[in-house]
């Protein structure tokens, strides 16, 4: 359903011309086989099934791995209690939302926008890496969103964004996928902290 995937930080200039870079390589296949070089953990990519390469290479590289994971967590909490989840692209330019939202046995994935001032620099998370004093980005983030009937700010969304539009998941494989993915990306960074 989704699954991050990391690159050759030598292949940086080939997305003007292909996607995914022809080094591209899940975690999995990452960490059985460790190849000659070491991935930019700031520029990881997430694919997400069910939309086009297209769509999908234009919120990529979705950014910093140690500041994906906890927004996973954080969705994974929501979905199972029933409530809407948002995530957020991890890069140092103005940042993508996405929305998932529970609807029976089903999750509906879309993308939201780039969200206006302040709320574009929350992350829907427990901890963020961007800090506000005495802001809890959480709760800023979901109480705006909320108030605005979860709308798509479908002016700003460019190029193949605004066909990620209620993409089904079902719920079940999805949790289990969102699981493997945080478990994954765990596992590399303590990976990459051993000596080599």
């Amino acid at each position: 359903m989704l699954t991050f995937y990391l690159y050759n930080p030598a292949d940086d200039d080939s997305f003007e011309d292909d996607f995914l870079p022809k080094s591209a390589i899940n975690i999995r296949d990452f960490l059985d086989n460790p190849p000659f070089w070491k991935p930019n953990l700031e520029k990881v990519i997430l694919i997400f099934n069910g939309i086009s390469m297209s769509s999908n290479e234009d919120f990529n590289p979705f950014g910093i791995l140690e500041h994906i994971l906890p927004q996973l967590i954080e969705l994974k909490k929501r979905l199972l209690n029933g409530e809407f989840a948002l995530l957020r692209t991890c890069i140092y330019s103005e940042p993508l939302f996405f929305i998932f939202e529970p609807k029976g046995h089903l999750t509906c994935f879309s993308s939201l926008g780039r969200l206006p001032s302040p709320y574009y620099s929350y992350y829907p998370a427990a901890k963020s890496p961007n800090f506000f004093k005495e802001v809890n980005q959480r709760k800023e983030l979901y109480d705006f969103v909320e108030s605005n009937n979860k709308g798509n700010w479908k002016e700003t969304l460019t190029g193949n964004l605004p066909e990620i539009k209620d993409i089904e998941y079902l719920t079940d494989p999805f949790m289990a996928s969102v699981n493997e993915q945080i478990e994954l990306g765990n596992e590399l960074i303590e990976f990459l902290r051993k000596p080599s």
